[in-house]
């Protein structure tokens, strides 16, 4: 039987000049890297970051601390590189792109930093109140779903080893709870929590919203289920993390949102999780919920109450990654110690 990469990873840190499994989880990383990569020693030379943003109907039921109007503000505020992922991505030296997919009168272009790109995929704008309709129609939905696709493989072309997905937009962990809750079977107070900073009333409304939503729909299966109940990003996620199995390139999984993505993803074909390197465990109650569900829920490292979204986690995440890259092309092995050969 042939080894997979990861059995071929282990093998090789082994070698190295250290006790095994001295460097603890960086090893963990270097192994579902070689994994996700199907090569040793896994590479993080080019990472890129990609934003997907969007707007939801749901907001009129007051589910979110902040107005919809928030989402296009930070588009041109990621679009600056002035935004936290913003900074974060140029601290691992990525390159970003902010891409509109369903955010409310976003502008046809913007003026970036020139490792930043702005493109502007629009499908809607916005999503309808799942509370009362369907968020999108199927076509929508495929083609936000096409729209993620087309920005890894333009990524793929300027050479992308490994990619972070993540979104911004305002009141989207509703349909992040509604399609967790949704799939998993589990009761909306399991999936809710205070998303920007919700008091406990508005916690209440936005479980209420998420009831009524699932309620509402009877949608079966994962493409109708995000079309039911997701939102534009979401869906562009989603096709981000398939294309991104399709050629081997690692996908380093954000919070909550960027998790209900995965969920989907993964329902629609079970090899997306292979790519899958979850860098947080997000404050929101469903969120591990979903990582049990993947079977991911050892891994995440950055346990640290982070809830921002926009891919701030997994971009924070990027050093690690290089590093774990690291130790495998550039540590000696014992036998070159004990030998002296170079």
């Amino acid at each position: 039987m042939s080894k997979t990469y990861s059995e071929i990873a282990q093998h090789q840190l082994n070698a190295l000049a250290k006790p095994p499994g001295a460097l603890g989880q960086l090893e963990a990383i270097a192994l579902r890297l070689s994994e996700a990569q199907q090569k040793f020693p896994p590479t993080a030379h080019s990472p890129h970051v990609l934003i997907f943003a969007g707007d939801h109907g749901v907001t009129e039921e007051n589910i979110s601390a902040y107005p919809s109007e928030v989402t296009l503000a930070m588009i041109a505020t990621i679009s600056s590189g002035k935004s936290a992922v913003g900074v974060l991505a140029q601290q691992s030296a990525a390159q970003l792109r902010v891409v509109n997919v369903g955010a409310k009168n976003a502008p046809p272009s913007l003026h970036t930093p020139d490792w930043i790109k702005y493109i502007n995929a629009s499908v809607g704008q916005g999503t309808q109140n799942i509370c009362i309709r369907d968020a999108m129609t199927i076509e929508e939905t495929q083609r936000a779903i096409e729209v993620g696709r087309q920005m890894v493989r333009d990524s793929m072309n300027e050479g992308a080893d490994v990619v972070v997905i993540g979104e911004m937009g305002i009141g989207n962990t509703t349909p992040a709870a509604a399609i967790t809750s949704k799939i998993l079977g589990i009761d909306p107070s399991k999936s809710v929590g205070p998303g920007t900073g919700l008091n406990p009333e508005g916690v209440n409304r936005k479980i209420k919203a998420v009831q009524t939503a699932i309620e509402r729909s009877n949608a079966t299966g994962a493409l109708k289920i995000l079309a039911a109940l997701g939102g534009f990003e979401i869906a562009a996620m989603t096709g981000a993390m398939q294309e991104s199995a399709k050629w081997n390139i690692p996908v380093i999984l954000d919070g909550y949102i960027a998790s209900a993505a995965a969920l989907i993803a993964f329902h629609q074909n079970e090899a997306v999780s292979r790519v899958l390197i979850p860098a947080t465990c997000s404050a929101e109650p469903g969120h591990i919920e979903i990582l049990k569900h993947l079977k991911l829920n050892d891994k995440p490292l950055l346990n640290w109450g982070l809830r921002l979204g926009e891919g701030s986690a997994a971009t924070l995440f990027l050093p690690i990654v290089k590093s774990a890259c690291a130790i495998c092309s550039e540590m000696a092995t014992l036998e070159s110690v004990l030998t002296g050969a170079p």
